[in-house]
Order: structure tokens, then sequence, then C-alpha cells
């Protein structure tokens, strides 16, 4: 057993007893109390709590976060008598130790019961209690066990809640509650089986790791506040607060420079250093200390703490199941990761929605790709833009190579259409944008089947790609060097290498390619991952963090137990 809460217990010099609740009974016996009696009357306490558990204004009730009705499910009788649950110090040690070190997934051990079932046990172990504290002890270390595998399986926060669109399935489902309780303490397996629903993939134990640093620099006092009489700070200067800005970098990236001459020079090496950084933060790699480059210095430890915490979160609401090769978009990183075996083969920059129009959080699977795509003008689009812009100007059409079709994609005339007309139960018709080099899929679509009407294509204006916020379509998501996404999802087929994509593109006739087995899609909002032992941060682009950070400060919201 790992040393820790129950470490030295030992009860008259011999070996530590089975449990709280059976030292408990030993103290009654010993004062020439019935075993049978203390049998009936721990039974009828329970019997009463769980009955006081259904009552909502109950304090007991209101202390519980796991679903009374379910928590009472789990106790059943033996013998005629209802038995604790905890009978075993190894799985108590267990459960107490794993709630203490919640802190490392960046959650708050209170939320689990940690100082009342300290007290509690305390007051059992002292022969202070009575039976009714045996009980209650036992449901809360029931209702804490239930409540950290949830959490840790699913997420401490309620996604559907949180963000508006999150439609990628849950984590929780895999949790059989039942089983998942009689088995971790008959095996006596309580930590190795919560452990084990933590996501286990590369990207949450790293952000784990990281929270693990920015935790240990704040009790270290953080580091200093960043200023400098200066306008800007850049390569060549000398000055005394270049010194001040080597010490903040390298209490956040290390200091890569074994000696340094001149600590006042402002040189290659810090240049180097100070362009890290912006990219950590997001911002233009210039290399020049400006005051946008300062305010992110500036940013408080606890804020980005929060962050970390926000985004591990966020990874425990999703499956910790992954397909061998995966597509996954993060949206505020603007980003497109190729991942074989969660390992990436390479990235693409995107562009993503306005927070007007925000691209949502889904999965999905890419079945094919489409050379010299059509584009079908979604509902949202036809509305807002398309169908204003035509009763200005039918010949909008024509200049943007656009056909109005019929439901079974029949030509109709758009003569003949009563363009004035009030549209309000849904525009009878398609329309459909043909192939060419304004076309606003560009040369290749990857058909992304969702709900949404969310697709993922090329664009006829790549010079947006050079911009470092790239928050500017209507929700789709436009990929930048699409061909080398076409041919990595289709290098399962020799014959579609990049040469051979480009020339049917240059025939500029559609062509539809469909995968030999679908690939997996995931559009995630991550806002803090880590590459290459560095952490990055990634701007907030829709204003969902700051929920999931008040969420989790905030009591925790009871779970069903579905």
């Amino acid at each position: 057993m790992q040393s820790g809460f129950w470490e030295n217990i030992e009860i008259s010099g011999g070996k530590v007893l089975a449990s709280a609740v059976i030292l408990f009974t030993t103290v009654l016996l010993l004062a020439g109390c019935n075993l049978d009696r203390v049998s009936r009357e721990f039974s009828e306490t329970m019997e009463s709590y769980l009955s006081i558990l259904q009552d909502e204004s109950h304090e007991l009730s209101e202390t519980a976060v796991f679903n009374p009705s379910f928590l009472g499910q789990l106790y059943e009788r033996e013998d005629g008598y209802l038995r604790a649950k905890w009978d075993n110090l190894e799985n108590i040690d267990q459960l107490v130790s794993t709630i203490r070190y919640t802190y490392r997934e960046g959650l708050n051990p209170e939320d689990y019961h940690l100082d009342m079932l300290e007290d509690m046990l305390d007051s059992i172990l002292s022969g202070e209690a009575e039976i009714a504290d045996s009980a209650i002890f036992d449901i809360l270390l029931t209702d804490a066990f239930l409540t950290l595998a949830a959490h840790f399986g699913g997420g401490r926060t309620d996604r559907r809640t949180l963000q508006p669109v999150w439609d990628i399935k849950d984590a929780q489902v895999v949790i059989y509650w039942q089983h998942f309780v009689d088995s971790s303490l008959l095996n006596m397996q309580v930590r190795e089986n919560l452990l084990s629903l933590l996501p286990l993939h590369d990207e949450y134990g790293n952000l784990r790791e990281s929270l693990a640093k920015y935790r240990e620099k704040g009790e270290e006092d953080g580091w200093d506040h960043f200023s400098t009489s200066l306008d800007n700070l850049e390569k060549g200067m000398r000055h005394p607060d270049i010194a001040r800005l080597r010490s903040r970098l390298a209490a956040e990236q290390g200091d890569p420079a074994a000696f340094v001459q001149d600590e006042e020079l402002f040189d290659q090496s810090l240049k180097e250093q100070v362009e890290l950084f912006q990219r950590r933060h997001s911002l233009s790699p210039d290399g020049i200390v400006d005051e946008e480059t300062i305010a992110a210095l500036n940013l408080p430890l606890y804020h980005l703490i929060d962050v970390i915490k926000a985004n591990l979160d966020r990874w425990r609401w999703m499956p910790a199941d992954m397909a061998e090769r995966t597509v996954r978009v993060n949206i505020p990183g603007f980003e497109l990761y190729a991942l074989e075996n969660n390992n990436t083969q390479f990235s693409l920059r995107v562009i993503v929605g306005t927070e007007e129009r925000p691209t949502p959080v889904f999965a999905s699977a890419i079945k094919w790709v489409e050379l010299n795509p059509y584009w079908v003008v979604p509902p949202g689009m036809l509305k807002d833009e398309i169908l204003p812009a035509i009763r200005q100007d039918i010949d909008y059409l024509q200049r943007h190579n656009m056909k109005v079709l019929s439901d079974d994609f029949s030509a109709v005339d758009p003569d003949t259409v009563d363009w004035h007309r009030d549209f309000d139960s849904g525009f009878p018709y398609i329309i459909r944008q043909e192939p060419g080099p304004y076309n606003q899929m560009g040369e290749v679509k990857f058909e992304l089947p969702n709900p949404y009407y969310v697709t993922m294509h090329d664009t006829p204006d790549r010079s947006l790609f050079i911009r470092d916020k790239r928050i500017l379509s209507s929700g789709c998501i436009r990929v930048d060097n699409p061909l080398r996404l076409a041919e990595w999802l289709l290098g399962q087929d020799e014959e579609w290498k990049v040469d051979r994509l480009r020339e049917e593109v240059a025939e500029g006739e559609n062509l539809v390619i469909e995968l030999s087995r679908p690939v997996p899609a995931e559009i995630v909002y991550i806002t803090a991952r880590v590459v290459d032992g560095h952490i990055y941060w990634y701007d907030d682009v829709y204003l969902f963090d700051g929920a999931v950070s008040s969420s989790l400060k905030a009591e925790p919201p009871r779970f069903e137990g579905e």
C-alpha cells in the first residue's frame, strides 16, 4: 500500500483493522454491546439516511453530488441488513489519497468531501463517533467515488450548458456504474480504476505536466512584472531593461544560453527567445518586444493556470479512443493536424468562422475528396447574403457562375423566379455555383457530413492564410494546401499522388474520389496545448474559456448517473 493518509495507523499494537466501520463496531462490543444490535442499528441508520437523500432541502442531500436515487440503489441488504460498502482500509486509503491529489488534474479536492471525510475518519478512529457518523461516512465515500469517476471519465463541467455546439461523443458512456463500483471495491482497485478513466493521450498528459510547472511557479511567487522605459526593444539594442527581459523569458521558457557575455545586449539568441514567446502566445513572431508582447509577458499566472484547467476538462469531455488515422481541426489555433496513431504527420493552416458565425465543435468522417467541386449555397447564407444580392441585380448569378436548380437538380430559368417574393416558408430552389477559379470551394472539397452545413474546402483567396488571426468564414473550414491533405487521405491508393491530383484539377471537370475507408474528423476547441515541450496559448476567439473556468470554481453540478 502506498504511504498516505493511513500510514502508521495501528490498533492495540496489532494489525490494522479491516475497516473504519469494523473499528467502530469493535469499540461498541468492548463496551458490552451486542453485535446483532449494532448491525441492526447501523442498517436502520443507513436506511434512514438513504431516504433523507431524497429530500433536496436536507443538508446531506445538498452535500451529495451524485444522483441521490442512484446512490441509494447501490446499497443492498445482506442477511437482512444494509452493510457498509467501504469495509476495507486499503480501498478507503486509495480513494482518499486519489482525492487529495486531484489538484494535479486541475480539480478541487473539496468537491469530493476531502476535509469532511478526513475529519469524520479521525472521529471514528478516536472512538468519538456514533453509528450515524459511520453511516454518513460510508455514504460520502460512495458519493465521492462516483462523482470523481464521473469527472475523471466525462469532465467536471457540463459541456452541454457551456459550449453552444459541442457535438462530439461523450466519454461518459463507457462507465457502467454498478459494475464499476462493485469491481473496484471487490478487487481493491479503487485508485487504478479511477485513474483509468482519465484521458491517456499525450495532449492531456502534456497539459497536466504544464499545470504542475505553472502551479510550482505560482508557489514561488511567479515572475516579476515587466515594463520598459523604451517604446520597443529589439535586436542590436543595449539597455538595463533587456537583462530583466532575459530573466522573464528564462523563468517561463528556460534559458538556452549557458553563458551570456552582455546581459543588457539584445542579441540573436534573445531575439529567438522572443520569437518563440510570440509564437507561443499567437503573436506575430517578429522578435520585437512591443506593447502587445509586453501585455502577454504580464498575463497573470492565475489566468494561465485557469486556461490550462479549462482545457484539461475539455479533453475529459471527449472520448479516449482514437482511430488509427484522424483529421483534427483546432478552431482557436487555426490549424489542421493529420494524425496517425496519435502522432502528427503534418499540420496545415485553416480559416474558421467569425464570432457571428462560429464554426461548431463536432465529429464526423471524411468520405470522399471532390476536385473542381460544386458549391451549394447553404440556407443561412442564401437568406442573408445571396438572395438580397440577386434582388438588387439579377446578373449576380451569371457573374458568379451560379445556377438555379430544382430539387431534382434540373435547371431553372432565373427569369421565371419571382425573386421579390417572401420566402419565409423556405426557398423552393437550390442555388449552386459551378466549378471554376472563383468557386467558393476552390479546387478541392472534403466531404464531411454534419447537420450544421459546415464544409471543409479550399478557397480561391489563399492570401488570407498569411493572417495570424483567421476567423473569416461563415462557419466553414478553409484549408491551406488542400492537395497535400487530399494525397494523405488517399494515401492507401497509389493512384492518387499529388501530381495526378494536380492534373485532374487542371482539367477543370468535377471529379469525386471515394476514400477506401472514411477517415474520422474532429473539429475541436482547445486554447492551450504543448508543442515540443512548450505550452502554446491560442486566442479564445469565441470567448468560451471564461464560462468553463467559472464553472470549475463553482459548486459541481449534480451528476445524474445516466
